[in-house]
């Protein structure tokens, strides 16, 4: 058979041959040609074109984000959500009902340390019958001293136990109505005392107005402060003076007594 086909060969019926095959091949490939951009999404098949059928630069263009959008409107609340479980007391520091009825008085129930007050028994604070007593007396005027020791003003105070009486004599060294005479010197003196008509030196105090000084009037305030021991009762104290020269009075003479307790 083939070299039946080799014994007609020639060229020119190869040459034909060929010719043939290239006019029909060249006409199923101009069949196929398409125009530029005539291919849609419509012509490729869904899934047909891959990432490896596409140029890289393609890609990244793809992954490439643009300007980010203003913030959307706030959606709505969603549902409440299910109830948590109910959460566990710490009783660690609560007290039993025994311990917390004991902790509490009844009526008419006392502490066991109801007798103290701030940690002392009530024998160490005065009582109705120890509470501090206080007297005083002013004289609201002048008294005019002379070279007798004279009482100025008398004090009695009742001590309700026994104790210390603070006793306070006040008053002014004056020259009202007798003023200084310029030459002569003046010399004031008060004391307190717990004798009427006695001057105890112990509580002195005094005034004096030089014979140089100028005459004319002069004055000065004075205090005596004495502390006396005393016994339940009545206990009297007096302001004196006197006047050992020149001239001089005494103006709105005052004794005062404290009664304090002793808690020694």
């Amino acid at each position: 058979m083939i070299r039946q086909i080799r014994s007609h060969l020639t060229y020119a019926n190869v040459i034909a041959t060929l010719a043939l095959f290239l006019a029909l091949g060249g006409g199923a490939y101009a069949a196929v040609k398409l125009p530029a951009n005539s291919v849609g999404t419509k012509q490729i098949k869904d899934k047909s074109v891959t990432s490896k059928k596409l140029n890289p630069a393609t890609i990244s263009s793809f992954k490439a984000r643009g300007e980010q959008g203003p913030k959307g409107d706030t959606g709505p609340e969603g549902p409440a959500g299910p109830k948590g479980d109910t959460g566990m007391v710490d009783s660690s520091n609560f007290y039993d009902k025994a311990t917390s009825d004991g902790r509490f008085l009844g009526i008419g129930a006392k502490a066991a340390n109801s007798q103290l007050l701030d940690g002392k028994a009530s024998t160490a604070f005065a009582g109705a019958d120890e509470a501090p007593a206080v007297n005083s007396t002013t004289l609201n005027g002048t008294l005019t001293l002379t070279a007798s020791v004279q009482d100025l003003a008398q004090v009695t105070l009742t001590a309700p136990s026994d104790g210390y009486a603070v006793v306070t004599g006040s008053g002014t060294f004056d020259q009202f109505g007798s003023n200084h005479s310029n030459g002569t010197a003046d010399f004031l003196r008060a004391f307190i005392s717990r004798t009427s008509g006695d001057a105890d030196f112990s509580t002195l105090e005094f005034f004096t107005v030089p014979a140089v000084a100028p005459s004319g009037r002069y004055a000065a305030p004075f205090s005596i402060t004495r502390i006396y021991p005393v016994t339940a009762g009545a206990h009297d104290f007096y302001l004196t003076g006197d006047l050992l020269s020149g001239a001089g009075v005494i103006n709105r003479a005052n004794i005062t007594a404290l009664f304090i307790k002793n808690h020694g």
